[in-house]
């Protein structure tokens, strides 16, 4: 069952993730105290005051100062996004060594990887949550470039327009200069003319960028978190129907020598297996240690229960801001797409940062969908494993197990909302309705 090759897997699954959002100066892991965990922490203040703190500050003020409608609606798409990188960092914060405790839990056993429990299966299983992990955030930040990069670009090559407004003071009509930036806020000087308007293009840009890719981060761990959950479920899965090759192997650990005890063929049947294999009869020096191999899943599925229970316990309340910043952004969106012409470079904009915000909240829905569903496999699993040959005790304890596992593991936005594949149904017909009847208002009369 196991292979010739060693097989190892890197150490600190997450930590792509940690290396950029220290980057952007969140650091989760804690640090040693020295001279460069001073400066750090400085660099940390100056990128929380000018571009988590300021930068929302700053577009929240010109809605403020701002009456019109459609740069409201559509100022605060953006805000919202910005707005919930800050909590998100914020929560992360708060809870990071609960997230560095659980980071540096599933590095250890019974989570790691055991070629002698059910094959190099496993290490497939936890490289494929890895991978998943990071081709998330991957994506995201790309998602971010793609995003940023036209909107500075268009800024830097737009021309400055006129506006009239109405002095009521001198009761006279006013012309004022103006550019746009790549995203509205108020800046404490004058961006008009150059340097000052390239330099503020810059910094809007830069801070967009930082939030999305911190945003990209901390929704890739979560999802990662999510991805090792469903990992441990398959490696449970795998391990029901190997228990007896699992015992196999613990007592050649204890020097006894299987072929003697049930047979050369019957040995070398159960030793190259890879799958639930059927005995007419468990000899007793054997059931021995097949039962501690059953006791072995039993704990490990107790554990994987926990560790599920308190990524919940420490998602539950991000999530649910992300859930209802997300649905704010999405009506914002929403109205957008049906004021703006069809057709217009503005209306595709529009869809496609409503298509990324879908994309977000398919993520974890998704995420969340294929933990329950590989959970509810477990009851299959166990039924069909080979508990017929095994002592009434190690039945009973499987019979429990299999009871246990009939309530799911579940992930929850804030308890209110179950992360599945039927939530983010409800949210996109919801949606849809929305849009339609914001479009049947708006559209002009023929």
């Amino acid at each position: 069952m196991a292979s010739n090759k060693t097989r190892t897997l890197c150490k600190n699954y997450f930590r792509i993730h940690y290396f950029v959002l220290m980057l952007l100066g969140v650091s989760i892991q804690p640090m040693e105290k020295n001279i460069f965990s001073y400066l750090y922490k400085f660099y940390s203040i100056v990128m929380f005051t000018i571009v988590y703190i300021y930068f929302p500050l700053a577009e929240i003020l010109y809605l403020v100062y701002n009456t019109d409608l459609e740069n409201i609606t559509s100022g605060t798409t953006y805000i919202c996004t910005h707005t919930l990188g800050t909590l998100k960092i914020i929560l992360i914060l708060i809870f990071r060594k609960r997230i560095t405790a659980f980071c540096e839990l599933i590095e250890t056993k019974p989570f790691l990887p055991d070629p002698h429990r059910s094959g190099d299966i496993e290490f497939d299983y936890v490289q494929e949550a890895i991978n998943a992990c990071n081709y998330q955030g991957y994506t995201f930040h790309i998602f971010v470039v793609a995003i940023v990069l036209p909107k500075i670009f268009y800024s830097l090559r737009d021309s400055e327009y006129e506006t009239v407004f109405n002095d009521f003071q001198n009761v006279t009509f006013l012309v004022q200069r103006q550019r746009a930036g790549p995203f509205n806020c108020v800046m404490p000087f004058n961006t008009i003319n150059s340097p000052y308007f390239e330099i503020t293009a810059i910094y809007q840009a830069s801070c967009a960028a930082i939030l999305g890719c911190v945003i990209g981060s901390i929704d890739a761990i979560i999802c990662g978190i999510m991805c090792h959950v469903k990992a441990q479920i398959l490696i449970l899965k795998k391990s029901l129907g190997t228990y007896i090759q699992q015992g196999l192997f613990l007592m050649e650990e204890d020097n006894i020598d299987g072929k003697n005890v049930i047979g050369v063929d019957e040995f070398e049947m159960i030793r190259n297996s890879k799958t639930s294999i059927q005995l007419e009869n468990v000899p007793i020096s054997l059931q021995k240690y097949v039962d501690i191999s059953v006791t072995q899943i039993i704990i490990h599925h107790q554990k994987v229960i926990k560790l599920s229970q308190d990524a919940e316990e420490t998602f539950s309340l991000l999530m649910l801001v992300q859930f209802l910043f997300s649905l704010s952004i999405i009506c914002c969106q929403l109205f957008q797409l049906s004021i703006l012409k069809m057709g217009s470079a503005q209306f595709y904009s529009m869809c496609f940062y409503a298509m990324l915000m879908l994309f977000q909240i398919f993520l974890f829905c998704y995420r969340g969908n294929e933990v329950i569903v590989h959970s509810y496999d477990l009851i299959d699993a166990i039924f069909q494993s080979n508990w017929t040959e095994l002592n009434l005790k190690t039945q009973k304890s499987l019979l429990l197990m299999m009871t246990r596992a009939c309530r799911p593991i579940r992930m929850t936005a804030g308890k209110f909302v179950f992360l599945s594949l039927e939530a983010f149904m409800s949210i996109v017909r919801g949606s849809g309705s929305y849009f339609m009847v914001l479009r049947s208002i708006n559209m002009p009369e023929e």
